[in-house]
């Protein structure tokens, strides 16, 4: 569901950010068929209201050597989940970890060469942290994503 205190102009305006996160106020604003300096106050307001968090660019993992995108499912004991995912965050080529709820404590988004780094990877977890209970890993095949429209956008 669409968050009522966003306008048309703000989702067409974040839309073009999310499409190109260089694009100049007179730029997006041609999108939206506003002024720049109206663009910019609403790109200003966003921030300021926290719907725009930041500014980014995406890199492609392949391009830099990373051929494995993995995601693992870590059971952890309830009592040191969120220190296990403080220090699991640090280590190289981990993308995000996030504590979810269901059957396991962290899910974990990294990026790797090749089945011996990962490889490598899991064993530094279980021998830095003894207390995992079990590690559930998932290699990505493929991606899909509508390219048409941006997720906030539906």
């Amino acid at each position: 569901m669409k968050n009522e205190k966003i306008t048309r102009e703000e989702l067409i305006i974040l839309w073009g950010l999310y499409e190109n996160s260089r694009a100049t106020y007179e730029q997006l604003s041609k999108t939206c068929g506003i002024s720049p300096v109206s663009c910019y106050n609403k790109v200003k307001s966003m921030k300021e209201r926290g719907i725009i968090e930041r500014f980014t660019i995406e890199v492609n993992p392949k391009a830099l050597g990373y051929n494995l995108e993995v995601f693992m499912e870590i059971k952890c004991p309830r009592a040191i989940r969120k220190k296990i995912a403080q220090e699991i965050s640090k280590i190289e080529g981990i993308e995000e970890v996030w504590e979810v709820t269901g059957d396991s404590d962290l899910l974990v988004h990294g990026f790797f060469v090749n089945s011996d780094d990962l490889d490598r990877f899991i064993s530094l977890l279980i021998k830095r942290f003894p207390e995992i209970i079990d590690i559930m890993t998932r290699v990505v095949l493929h991606v899909y994503k509508d390219s048409k429209k941006p997720w906030f956008y539906r």
